[in-house]
C-alpha cells in the first residue's frame, strides 16, 4: 500500500476523495433547503442527478478503458470531481447545481471502476487479497468519517462565518452568502483536489521510479 506508488496513488485518491465526496449525503439535504430553496425534493434531484451520472462514468470509462491511460485518467477523475464539488456548492440554483453534482458523479464512477481496475492489474496475486480488503476498510472509515464530520463541520463554520462576516462577503459588490454547509462544501471539494495533488504525485513518482530501473 505505501511502497508502491500506484498503489499508494489509488489509495489516496480513492480514500481521501470519498472523505469529501460522502459529505453530499448528510449536507445535500441542508443545502438544497438553505441555498438552493429546492428542499427535499431538490435534495432528491440532486441525489438522482449524481446517482445518473456516477451510472454513466461507470459505463464510460467501462467502455473505453482499454483505449485510455488508466492511471492518468484515474489522478484527472479525482481532480475533476474536486472542482465539481466547488463548483455545486458555489451555485445558488438548483439547475446549475445538478449539472455540477453530476459531473461529481461521472467523476466518481470513474474514479471507482480505473482504482479497482489499476489495483487487480498491478497488485502480485499473493498481495491482492489483503490489498482490496484494506482498500474496504480504508472506504468504511472514511465514508463514516465524513457521515459523522460532516453536521458538526457545516456547524462550526456556519458559527464562524456569522461571528467573522455576518453570513456573507462582498465580492465585486456581488453579495455572496456564507453558510456553514456552503464552506464545508468547499472544503470537502479542497479535499477532494488535495486528494487528486497527492495521487498525481505518487503516479509521477512512481513514472520516474520505473524510468530509473529501466
Amino acid at each position: 500500500m505505501f511502497i508502491n506508488p500506484i498503489v499508494r496513488a489509488v489509495m489516496i485518491g480513492i480514500g481521501t476523495g470519498l472523505m469529501g465526496g460522502g459529505m453530499v449525503v448528510p449536507l445535500g439535504d441542508l443545502f438544497s433547503r438553505q441555498v438552493l430553496g429546492g428542499g427535499s425534493a431538490g435534495f432528491g434531484l440532486l441525489l438522482t442527478g449524481m446517482g445518473f451520472g456516477m451510472a454513466g462514468g461507470v459505463l464510460l470509462v467501462t467502455a473505453m478503458q482499454k483505449r485510455i491511460p488508466k492511471a492518468r485518467v484515474f489522478c484527472w477523475s479525482v481532480l475533476v470531481a474536486g472542482m465539481a464539488m466547488v463548483g455545486g456548492a458555489s451555485m445558488s440554483t438548483l439547475s446549475t447545481a445538478i449539472f455540477f453534482v453530476a459531473l461529481l458523479g461521472i467523476c466518481a464512477g470513474a474514479v471507482y471502476v480505473l482504482g479497482f481496475t489499476i489495483l487487480h492489474e498491478t497488485v502480485a496475486d499473493e498481495l491482492r487479497g489483503r490489498i482490496f480488503s484494506a482498500l474496504y476498510t480504508l472506504v468504511r472509515f472514511c465514508l463514516l468519517l465524513s457521515f459523522a464530520v460532516g453536521p458538526l463541520l457545516a456547524e462550526t463554520l456556519g458559527r464562524l462565518s456569522d461571528r467573522f462576516f455576518d453570513g456573507q462577503v462582498d465580492i465585486l459588490g456581488l453579495d455572496v452568502a456564507l453558510p456553514g454547509v456552503r464552506l464545508a462544501l468547499w472544503l470537502a471539494g479542497v479535499v477532494i483536489l488535495g486528494a487528486g495533488v497527492l495521487a498525481v504525485t505518487s503516479l509521477r513518482a512512481g513514472e520516474r521510479r520505473d524510468s530509473f530501473v529501466d
